[in-house]
Formats: C-alpha cells, structure tokens, sequence
C-alpha cells in the first residue's frame, strides 16, 4: 500500500492510497479521518478511525486462472455466520464497487464482554477475483458509519498490473 497525495482547492492535500497485488493495482479514497494501517496479511488493507473502535477492512482475493464463480448468497451468509458465532444476520442488501454489482450483509451479535457489535460485508467481483469491504463497529455508533464505507467503494478502482491504473479524482464538497 502506497500514497498519493492530491491537492484539492484551497490547497489541501488528501490521499488516494494505491495497492499493488499479484495481477491487480487498486486505488481509492480512505474516508476523512480514517488512518490505514497495516494488515494481518498482504491482501486486507485495513482502515482505524482514531476517535473511535471502529475499523473498515479491504480484502482483495484473487484467482489466479481459476475461474470466477458467482458469489452465492447462500454460502456468504454460512460464511458470515461461522466467522460471528452467535450473531445473526439482520439485512441484505444489493451493493456495488468498481461499477460491479454486489452482495451486502449487516450482522449484529454480543462480545464475551456483553457488548452488542455490529458488521457490514459487502462482497464485489472484480475481473479475476473478489473484494471484500467489511465495517464493524460497536451497534450505538454503527450508522455513523456507513456513508463513510460507502464513499470509499465508490472511490474504488481497478486495473491488471500491465495496465493504466485511474485514480478518482477529488472534488470538494
């Protein structure tokens, strides 16, 4: 993971962070105030908000010529359930990034601490694998959220490594 700072008006500098994978580069637009950090494994970007325990991860599977099934819904949903014992799913939902339509699951279940936490998958295909966007959250602060997870995946591009990778431009709001 790299950056690239763009200068917007009134010359502030933001970063466009840029993941270079076996076959793939990426590129996207963490949210404001939303710092990376590095990952447990090559492939998961993950993102911290410093005034909070809130965490957004990016992890990019790639198939590497084997053939691209459909992400079933069914199996994403047991997947989900298996990595949050106890939870339950409470919204599905269609998504999309990189202009590729998607499968969404929000999930609620209680820590060993008795603390309710929420998630948000979002599962998206690309040309020769697939992305996961995930959010977890304490549920009080859940939907604060959201429309920060969303801005980064409509952030998010993609090009195979011997191609130009674009890079979303910054327009302020």
């Amino acid at each position: 993971v790299s950056s690239a700072p763009q200068t917007i008006h009134g010359g502030v500098t933001v970063p466009t962070l840029i993941v270079v994978s076996e076959e793939n580069k990426f590129s996207f637009l963490p949210p404001q105030r939303w710092r990376a950090q590095s990952g447990t494994s090559e492939k998961r970007i993950r993102l911290v908000r410093p005034d909070s325990v809130s965490l957004m991860t990016i992890d990019i599977t790639e198939d590497k010529g084997k053939q691209t099934l459909p992400l079933s819904a069914d199996a994403l949903r047991r997947e989900l359930l298996d990595r949050h014992p106890g939870g339950r799913i409470v919204e599905e939902f269609a998504a999309s990034a990189l202009g590729q339509a998607g499968l969404g699951f929000d999930l609620e279940w209680r820590t060993n601490n008795d603390v309710r936490q929420s998630a948000r998958h979002v599962f998206v295909r690309f040309a020769g694998g697939h992305l996961e966007f995930t959010l977890t959250s304490p549920a009080h602060s859940f939907s604060q959220h959201h429309h920060d997870l969303n801005r980064l995946m409509l952030s998010f591009r993609s090009a195979a490594l011997d191609t130009r990778l674009e890079v979303q431009p910054v327009i302020p709001e």
